[in-house]
């Protein structure tokens, strides 16, 4: 009436099946596999109506396991070495159970029977473990000869859950768990709905990076999909899904075993808005928000969220933080936002962030935005709110070009015909700064101290922004209805002349950003009045003769300062690495010749130094300084440090660079008459 053969193929709607020998003891060294399957659309209820093995701690020995699926590597249900009865459902019309044993002790064995079922008829069932339920037409078959067993409650490692809510725990809970486990549960919700998971109690052994037992929570139906976090020791989290599958992975090691974890689970309504507030999640359309958990109250400790930005084919993301307070460590180690420009966290990063700021924006370079919010285990804070819009690319229809002055906005015509505008709708902020017109294009010439142009600054990082805007006449009257809004804005930088350019379909209808270097001259002066510059080139000057140099930030914003953090001087106007030699590094005087008199307070930097050997030893000799531009009212600006060795200098704001390159300076030839000298100052 059953097989006690050694694996096998099962198939039909029922059958009985056992390990060797049964009831006689089973063989040493036994690893058998039986692979049970029944019609499509059916399920499989498995029951083991006796169960006598070697027992050990976690079944190291001898076991049985059920997997949930056509294979060893489909999901592990449950692992067995305990004396009793156990039943299993399988999710899909196959089963496989493996069974094996040792080298050493050997027992009765196990005996099974399974099951076709249809779910509308297991869910009528509940029948106790070992017993054949009263209603007849329940399809079991009773083995007469079998007798009374224990309906001892097996552990149940992993499985597949499918109700609108329930629970599971670790293997023996409330006892501990045992060593050498690995059990998954596959969280599955129907429709348009979402996981929600919180663990009530738990305790696993702690190590650093959960290295030992663990609790890992994918955000998908396996474990190849993304991770929403892994927690050992006794860390209490909640988790969101951002689709309808969750996966849930137990493994504990060799060693030590604790009591394990309670977790319960509920399936919840997906929000049809673009907003979101649960733990990552999937968002879409034109535009939209979403939050750091539970805020505007705390965020948890452990959290690893990410939310999949799409937006229509052909657009871009643009993203703004509206509130944003984290805790915030160096390198951002503790709590963090990471934004990666592309579909998953595998993309290019964007930015990582945890200072506390709302003034910068991102955006992506095609229809797809990722991001990803961490936490650590200790301080908590309120956490974040950020908008997304969708963007249309304007290259080639709008640019901006930076100086220290100005920005320069250039529209071509084509544009505005597409939006039914011509240039004489267009004003800035202010509506009495109009554009210049050409054939083509229209042109302004913004001022970065009038026009309605507002300065930003993000720790240290100065941001000049202003808005074209069109209206349209009624009745002779201007109407403060706008019908574009195209956002125009200079982002100084060092050594770099890239340009952003986007269109957003919200209230501001484009965003233009182009990014420059400050525009910083430097000359020789003849005396330390600083009146006269020199004229005449190349400088032909005296052994140990003082030299007079100034440099002055070219700029119409008055509420910058410059300060000198490094001059160097070479042979070679394009190469300042090889042969050097330092006047000034990192703010710090290198050479004992050199006396700064302004720097850091104004517009104005002022140093003198005396010509030193160096210039002997080379026909012409170059100073290439490095000039930061600050904040005059930013007490932790660069410009207020003065001498900070570089690797303390990372504690300070961020700050706008610029290099310039005085020279040539030539050692006056004692046997040639004097002649007049000139000073060429390279930009």
């Amino acid at each position: 009436p059953f097989v006690s053969s050694c694996g096998g193929n099962l198939e039909g709607p029922t059958g009985w099946f056992a390990s060797p020998n049964f009831p006689d003891n089973y063989p040493n060294y036994s690893d058998c596999i039986w692979y049970i399957t029944v019609q499509e659309y059916e399920t499989i209820l498995l029951e083991f109506r006796e169960i006598l093995l070697e027992i050990s701690n976690g079944c190291v020995y001898d076991s049985i396991s059920v997997y949930d699926g056509p294979s060893t590597s489909s999901t592990l249900l449950g692992i067995m070495c305990q004396n009793g009865s156990f039943t299993f459902q399988s999710s899909s019309n196959s089963l496989t159970v493996a069974f094996k044993s040792d080298y050493s002790v050997t027992a009765q064995g196990f005996l099974a029977q399974y099951q076709a079922v249809s779910p509308e008829l297991l869910s009528k069932q509940e029948a106790p473990l070992g017993q054949s339920p009263s209603d007849t037409s329940f399809p079991w078959t009773t083995y007469p000869s079998l007798p009374q067993l224990s309906t001892e409650t097996a552990w149940q490692c992993g499985g597949t859950l499918t109700q609108s809510r329930g629970q599971f725990t670790s293997p023996n809970y409330p006892q501990s768990y045992p060593n050498n486990a690995h059990c998954t549960w596959n969280i599955r919700a129907s429709g348009y709905r979402t996981i929600y998971l919180e663990f009530s109690y738990f305790l696993l052994e702690t190590t650093p990076g959960c290295g030992y037992d663990r609790v890992s929570v994918y955000d998908g139906p396996s474990s190849s999909y993304p991770l929403l976090g892994r927690i050992c020791g006794g860390q209490k989290r909640t988790y969101n899904s951002t689709r309808n599958y969750m996966t849930v992975v137990f493994e504990s090691d060799s060693s030590s075993t604790y009591k394990g974890f309670e977790a319960f689970y509920s399936f919840h309504d997906r929000s049809l808005t673009a907003t979101s507030s649960y733990c990552g999640g999937n968002l879409g359309g034109s535009s939209g928000s979403f939050s750091s958990p539970n805020y505007p109250n705390n965020y948890n400790n452990g959290a690893n969220c990410i939310w999949h930005i799409t937006v229509p084919n052909g657009q871009k993301v643009f993203l703004t933080f509206t509130d944003f307070e984290l805790e915030s460590c160096g390198s951002c180690g503790c709590d963090s936002v990471s934004i990666y420009d592309g579909r998953t966290s595998s993309s290019p990063l964007i930015a990582k962030i945890c200072q506390n700021t709302t003034s910068d924006s991102y955006h992506s370079t095609s229809h797809y935005m990722t991001v990803v919010f961490r936490t650590d285990g200790s301080a908590v804070r309120k956490g974040f709110r950020a908008i997304y819009s969708s963007t249309v690319p304007v290259y080639g229809e709008a640019q901006v070009e930076c100086s220290s002055d100005a920005m320069r906005v250039i529209i071509q015509n084509s544009y505005l015909d597409s939006m039914g505008l011509t240039g004489n709708d267009l004003y800035l902020n202010d509506q009495y700064c109009r554009p210049v017109f050409s054939s083509s294009h229209v042109t302004f010439n913004v001022p970065l101290n009038s026009c309605g142009t507002v300065r930003e600054d993000s720790r240290g990082r100065i941001t000049y922004i202003n808005d074209v805007r069109a209206f349209v006449s009624s009745s002779g009257e201007i109407t403060r209805q706008s019908h574009m809004q195209l956002r125009v804005g200079c982002r100084m930088q060092q050594d770099t002349m890239v340009q952003i350019m986007y269109v957003a379909r919200e209230r501001v209808t484009g965003n233009i950003t182009g990014s420059g270097n400050y525009n910083v001259k430097m000359a020789f002066y003849t005396s330390s009045n600083f009146y006269y510059p020199v004229t005449m080139s190349p400088y032909v000057v005296d052994l140990n003769q003082f030299l007079y140099v100034q440099a002055q930030l070219q700029s119409s914003d008055s509420n910058l300062v410059i300060f000198l953090d490094t001059c160097v001087a070479s042979p070679s106007p394009t190469d300042f690495l090889t042969r050097t030699y330092d006047l000034i590094r990192d703010g710090c005087r290198k050479d004992s010749s050199f006396y700064s008199y302004v720097s850091g307070t104004s517009t104005v930097a002022q140093f003198r130094f005396s010509a030193f050997k160096f210039i002997r030893s080379h026909p012409s000799v170059y100073l290439q300084c490095r000039i930061a531009v600050c904040n005059a009212y930013d007490n932790y600006s660069r410009c207020k440090q003065g001498c900070q060795p570089r690797k303390r200098r990372d504690l300070s704001s961020s700050h706008e660079k610029t290099t310039v390159v005085l020279g040539p300076i030539q050692l006056r030839d004692p046997t040639k008459p004097d002649k007049e000298t000139l000073v060429q100052a390279i930009v």
